[in-house]
């Protein structure tokens, strides 16, 4: 379920607005970085809102994927230094979207805010797996193009 602004959570979105920021957020992902750009395409019908910030150290990418009533939420967690051989996965625990309205056509502002955690799994080429709990929140203000 999407959920719409509230007067609260606007006012933040007007501050975005005014500086021109397209998103004010962070991750622990890597220790823990902001993440300032957001990009909004429409892909097959549904909106693909796309957030990165900080190549080259910091290369992961979040994505929310908005249809009609509906939206889903992944992730791609990059590292500088992997061990070879080794299998990573991410698994979405939580997701909430917050946006200023219910549809959008090209050119249009989207607005909102978007929290999700997740858990990482990376199993070895030795097979020791780690498991690693991680969020990415925040705020965006983003164009949608074609």
């Amino acid at each position: 379920m999407i959920v719409l602004a509230s007067s609260q959570q606007m006012a933040v979105i007007l501050i975005l607005h005014i500086y021109s920021i397209r998103a004010r957020c962070t991750t622990n992902v890597q220790g823990g970085y902001e993440l300032r750009y957001c990009n909004a395409k429409k892909e097959s019908g549904r909106i693909k809102l796309t957030f990165v910030d900080g190549y080259p150290a910091y290369a992961s990418e979040f994505y929310v994927y908005i249809d009609s009533s509906t939206f889903s939420c992944n992730v791609e967690t990059v590292y500088p230094v992997a061990d070879l051989g080794q299998k990573k996965y991410n698994t979405i625990t939580s997701q909430k979207l917050t946006i200023d309205k219910e549809n959008y056509k090209p050119g249009d502002i989207i607005k909102g805010y978007i929290k999700m955690t997740f858990v990482e799994t990376v199993i070895l080429s030795n097979k020791e797996t780690y498991r690693t709990k991680l969020f990415f929140k925040g705020y965006f203000k983003t164009q949608l193009s074609n």
